[in-house]
């Protein structure tokens, strides 16, 4: 009977300990030679913090983080002159991104009004890799010899348009950035595609018929040049050929550059 109540006891102690080990984290010995691994992998959830814990201990698992550019795309020419050539200047910004060196752009224009002229890279190292124009679109890629970080939004690339002379008051000129793409980069050279756009960003450019005015050159003030320009184009006409670019030395509106504009012209000097 002793002997029975002491395997009993045994017994008892051994599953209050096995008991207590189970509840206290740690994995209890269950035989010498167990293979059984009792530890718990690390779990990475993207963009969560997961306590996981490893043998009792109890560890936080850095969150997994991606990017996500801010893209400008603007210019300070909202207005064009009707039937007369001008240069357009669009600007590409970028910011809240890090450790990137590539990019690349597409944007699609109306060739019928305008034509693509150049490109200027405005990052310090910037090498122009390739450049496709087809049929209205222009794709560029382009890199930087320096990892830069993008974190304050800032020029990367401006465009040159040039618009065509059979423009008329009240077109539209429409200029699309279809993409706008970047790799970041790190120091063990892991990288990342970041998308920046996720629709077309749309620039709109009005055509407005040009009021005459004495200033021909357009420089701010009247002068002897502006008198010369009209000169050269002295007894022109609507009926002729030449009167699209004669046409903005007629100040008084009368269909024909003569000795009237030339006196208006001549009055306004200072």
């Amino acid at each position: 009977m002793i002997s029975n109540s002491k395997a009993f006891i045994k017994r008892i102690a051994f599953l209050i300990c096995l008991t207590l080990g189970v509840a206290g984290g740690c994995p209890p010995v269950l035989a010498q030679n167990s293979q059984t691994n009792y530890e718990r992998p690390f779990i990475v959830l993207e963009d969560v913090q997961v306590p996981v814990t490893t043998g009792g201990a109890c560890e936080l698992v850095p969150a997994t983080t991606s990017q996500s550019i801010e893209v400008k795309f603007d210019t300070l020419q909202k207005t064009v002159q009707a039937t007369t050539e001008a240069m357009i200047q669009l600007d590409i910004e970028i910011g809240n991104v890090s450790q990137v060196n590539l990019f690349e752009i597409e944007l699609e224009y109306d060739k019928e009004r305008v034509s693509y002229v150049e490109e200027t890279l405005c990052l310090e190292g910037g090498v122009l890799i390739s450049k496709d124009i087809c049929d209205g679109k222009v794709k560029l890629l382009f890199g930087t010899m320096q990892v830069q970080d993008l974190q304050e939004v800032q020029k990367v690339m401006s465009l040159q348009f040039e618009t065509k002379d059979n423009l008329k008051n009240g077109d539209e000129i429409q200029i699309k950035l279809n993409q706008c793409d970047v790799v970041s980069i790190n120091d063990k050279d892991e990288t990342q595609l970041i998308k920046g756009l996720n629709q077309p960003e749309v620039i709109t450019i009005y055509v407005i018929e040009e009021e005459p005015t004495p200033d021909i050159n357009k420089d701010g003030v009247v002068t002897l040049e502006d008198l010369s320009i009209a000169m050269k184009y002295y007894s022109i006409d609507s009926t002729q050929d030449l009167w699209d670019k004669a046409k903005k030395c007629d100040v008084i509106q009368d269909g024909i550059i003569d000795m009237a504009d030339l006196i208006a012209i001549r009055l306004a000097m200072k």
